[in-house]
């Protein structure tokens, strides 16, 4: 508790741990998973919701869910991108906040680039479904790590 360099959170001390850092950079890479690649394979989406043996019911809510969809993942960017920047600041110090800070911005810029390569590839090989599988599980191993 004495240690300058020790964050103070609800009566104790916690200081960030690689461990941490990982969860957080996977979070991040767990939303451009899903928000980038979903975007570039919107089309084959929209063909499979819509297609000519598409339920004719599904056709008149699939495109309002898609957008309303997109609202709530800008929702959770507005609020993934933040709190994991702020969680570095808080328990991180010097040097160690300067690497954390690093790794974080891998995730969120060098993310978005490998989400969408990832995603083109998986919407490839496998099919776009897949893709929120992998969304799925890198989200679980991230909450795992945190």
């Amino acid at each position: 508790m004495n240690d300058p360099k020790a964050t103070t959170v609800t009566g104790g001390s916690f200081r960030g741990t690689d461990t941490l850092l990982a969860g957080l950079v996977l979070s991040i890479v767990s939303y451009w998973l899903f928000a980038v690649s979903l975007g570039t394979v919107a089309p084959a989406v929209l063909q499979a919701l819509n297609g000519p043996y598409a339920d004719p019911a599904a056709k008149t809510w699939a495109g309002p869910l898609l957008i309303t969809g997109r609202a709530i993942q800008g929702l959770s960017a507005a609020c993934v991108m933040p709190a994991t920047i702020a969680m570095v600041k808080a328990y991180w110090d010097g040097a160690d906040r300067q690497r954390a800070v690093s790794m974080w911005s891998i995730g969120s810029f060098g993310g978005a680039g490998l989400a969408a390569f990832l995603g083109g590839l998986i919407a490839t090989t496998m099919g776009w479904r897949w893709i929120f599988v992998f969304s799925i599980v890198v989200s679980l191993v991230a909450s795992l790590l945190v």
